[in-house]
């Protein structure tokens, strides 16, 4: 820091800048010759002389222009007006994007509220939709775990994964659901030992049909997760959520239709 200045009523630190093939080290810079101008250089101090001499990292900086975050770039010599315009569109492409993923949680916030009314009016229930949705928020665990696995952040392709992943999961449940309706479980003349069997028997019976979905799914999409690519957020989010939905769907749905089952039959 050569000093400052007043612009605008902005007081700004003069900076002086050397080419990096004159400087390599803090004790090449010490030895520069300080002199003022128009007077010789012998007998002028050295910076050395003037100033202690030492390497340290700067603190992060915010620059904001009218408002918004703006970024500083220093570009390399012989940089042209095309390179400038590829970084302007890079910006845009991202905050697109960034703009994208947004709407994107808002329609699976649609979809599931969608869904909800038409498994209540399918089921004639509000209970039952609730327990099928619920497979949707078990999924989740399953689809972060991949994601952090497959050193995957959280992009458009992840989003775009999650909301086909709750058509997938709840597809599952459905399965499971229509079977044990159409075995008439919740019926008031069952026992409680025979509503229990009757899930037990249904449940296996639905086994093999849930597995081949879900492990054909998984399957399908594992080679696109473990390669990479532009999927690899999608492929990540499906395998790894369709695996957490599906024990889910195998090992705690059972005994949470049961429960709502044995309630409808004593009411």
């Amino acid at each position: 820091t050569a000093g400052a200045m007043e612009l605008g009523g902005v007081t700004t630190d003069i900076l002086v800048r050397l080419p990096r093939s004159m400087i390599d080290s803090a004790a090449e810079l010490g030895e520069l010759v300080v002199a003022a101008t128009g007077a010789g250089l012998l007998g002028a101090p050295s910076v050395a002389d003037l100033a202690s001499v030492e390497v340290t990292p700067l603190p992060s900086r915010l620059f904001r222009v009218d408002r918004q975050d703006a970024v500083y770039l220093q570009l390399a010599d012989g940089s042209t007006e095309s390179d400038l315009s590829g970084l302007a569109r890079l910006g845009a492409t991202v905050e697109d994007a960034e703009d994208t993923t947004r709407e994107l949680v808002v329609v699976a916030g649609l979809a599931i509220a969608i869904l909800f009314f038409l498994l209540a009016a399918q089921f004639q229930s509000l209970l039952l939709p609730m327990l099928l949705l619920s497979i949707v928020a078990f999924s989740a665990p399953g689809a972060l775990l991949a994601l952090r696995l497959f050193g995957e952040p959280f992009s458009l392709s992840a989003a775009l994964g999650g909301l086909m992943l709750i058509g997938l999961v709840i597809n599952t449940g459905i399965v499971l659901f229509a079977a044990y309706r159409r075995g008439r479980v919740s019926t008031g003349s069952a026992s409680p030992q025979g509503r229990w069997a009757r899930i037990v028997l249904i449940s296996g019976d639905r086994l093999r049909a849930v597995l081949a979905t879900a492990l054909s799914t998984a399957v399908a999409l594992l080679p696109v997760a473990v390669v990479g690519g532009t999927h690899r957020g999608l492929a990540a989010v499906v395998v790894g959520g369709v695996v957490s939905a599906t024990l889910y769907a195998l090992l705690v749905l059972p005994l949470a239709y049961g429960v709502v089952a044995g309630r409808r039959a004593v009411h």
